[in-house]
């Protein structure tokens, strides 16, 4: 079932439907599913969701919102971050805006490994080429497939879509 756009925003606002002046809520099916048809959970796998949604003033809502743009806007990311391997400016930017999101969902792991090949770019950029990113390459690229791939499902079981 998709979400409307009335039931999207009651959710993320935290507002009772009853809210709408002139409206009674009592037995309105639309209400009822507005406030219900979000299944938010509480764990996920990959993820500090307890954490996450403390830093998102203790407000699961916002780090469900904010997970569904890690999950619509970083879909194409592993295609652009592979392309940008061997321009060392271009990469760190890629692997920079990754970690960043990451971190702000509570994908804990993919930040870690984001950060780690983040740390080797800038070596390597200030003429240290010391150790070899590639195998933190692998490890980045595993991490994100499995953050990425339990977000989007998570979101798909909700049959809600993504926000804009």
């Amino acid at each position: 079932m998709q979400q409307s756009y009335l039931q999207w925003w009651i959710r993320f606002t935290n507002l009772q439907p009853s809210f709408f002046a002139g409206h009674d809520n009592e037995g309105c099916s639309t209400c009822d599913d507005a406030i219900t048809a979000m299944q938010i959970p509480r764990e996920l796998e990959g993820f500090d969701v307890a954490g996450a949604v403390a830093r998102m003033l203790d407000r699961p809502e916002l780090w469900w919102h904010a997970l569904g743009f890690f999950v619509r806007h970083f879909s194409g990311w592993k295609n652009g971050w592979l392309e940008s391997v061997g321009d060392p400016v271009a990469e760190r930017r890629s692997v920079h805006a990754v970690r960043s999101a990451a971190a702000n969902v509570g994908a804990v792991e993919l930040a870690r490994q984001a950060e780690a090949l983040e740390k080797i770019l800038l070596q390597h950029m200030a003429g240290d080429c010391g150790e070899s990113p590639d195998a933190v390459r692998v490890a980045l690229a595993k991490a994100f497939d499995h953050a990425w791939g339990n977000a989007d499902a998570a979101w798909r079981e909700t049959g809600c879509g993504l926000p804009e």
